[in-house]
């Protein structure tokens, strides 16, 4: 199968503190025929003339400067003037390997019936220091199922997709803002095969800056209302998602009320605590907290109760409201 053409998209809004790092590792790839499409979504941090100064350098660069009008719509843009038959993902503060593009090529080569292709990534820190590694399954059952148990799914940044079965699905939505991939890769899921290269691709920075750790609660809101969409249009239902402006108002209000309602919102905050606490400690810290956790029984069996909620659960017994 041979490669047409191939674009990397990048959306930047105030990313001046990584960006350096972020580019570099795009331009350093082993694989280097692409173009390299640069958005920029109306940042006042000095993010464009760092941008404009590697398109100076290197060809390859194409540079969108846009008023700011959101993470999701700039994408789209970005898609509209890419000239790639596949398009790979990159965020402003994350680091791609060197050979990430043409692992991921390979793998599309060997397989015609691919529509996405992501890998592990490396969870670090503001100063690069390394966190863990996040592994996810090869295939696309396994993976789904991961993901509808309220589990990762392929992360953003590592991401490749065929342009003509986005095209196909509808693209992103940004009414599912901050949970805009897993939506889009559920719903690539349903045309073509999805797989997850066994190899760490990307290093993703993890800091309170982050659209993610700020937003929560609408991620959360976003990502489950993704899967119950996903289970819609397997009943070869109506996507919620595509309603009328009133109607998918009050249908996000009420699965948001849900998910209050079971105790969602407050077993994610216990998981993420326990997470950003777990991950913070030296080595041995960690064993006094355990020792200590251990010791008070009501609190062990507190964490218990707020284990991962099943979102699949969820889902299907919500969507019977509809």
């Amino acid at each position: 199968m041979e490669i047409s053409a191939v674009s990397v998209l990048m959306p930047v809004f105030n990313g001046a503190k990584y960006l350096h790092q972020s580019i570099e590792s795009i331009l350093n790839q082993t694989y280097e025929n692409y173009e390299f499409i640069i958005i920029n979504d109306g940042s006042c941090d000095g993010s464009l003339d760092i941008i404009r100064d590697y398109a100076r350098h290197d060809r390859r660069i194409k540079v969108i400067d846009q008023q700011n009008i959101g993470y999701v719509d700039a994408l789209k843009n970005g898609i509209g003037v890419a000239r790639g038959e596949w398009i790979f993902r990159m965020d402003q503060d994350d680091v791609s390997y060197p050979e990430r593009l043409e692992i991921q090529l390979e793998a599309i080569k060997r397989d015609p019936s691919i529509v996405l292709v992501g890998g592990w990534c490396r969870q670090i820190s503001e100063n690069d220091k390394a966190i863990k590694i996040n592994k996810y399954a090869a295939t696309a059952k396994k993976l789904i199922k991961q993901a509808l148990k309220g589990g990762m799914f392929i992360p953003h940044s590592s991401a490749c997709f065929s342009r003509a079965a986005y095209m196909r699905v509808g693209g992103y939505r940004a009414r599912l803002y901050l949970a805009e991939d897993l939506d889009l890769w559920l719903r690539l899921s349903d045309v073509g095969t999805v797989y997850c290269c066994q190899d760490v691709l990307v290093d993703i920075k993890i800091h309170n800056q982050s659209a993610s750790r700020m937003n929560r609660r609408r991620q959360s809101v976003s990502a489950m209302i993704a899967m119950m969409s996903y289970f819609l249009r397997k009943d070869g239902l109506q996507d919620v998602v595509n309603a009328g402006d009133n109607d998918w108002l009050i249908f996000k209000e009420w699965a948001e009320n849900e998910m209050e309602r079971k105790g969602v919102f407050q077993r994610n905050e216990v998981w993420c605590n326990l997470w950003c606490y777990w991950h913070s400690r030296s080595k041995g810290s960690k064993y006094k907290f355990i020792i200590s956790l251990f010791k008070d029984l009501r609190s062990v069996m507190e964490l218990i109760s707020f284990g991962r909620y099943p979102a699949k659960k969820f889902a299907l017994s919500t969507t019977v409201r509809l």
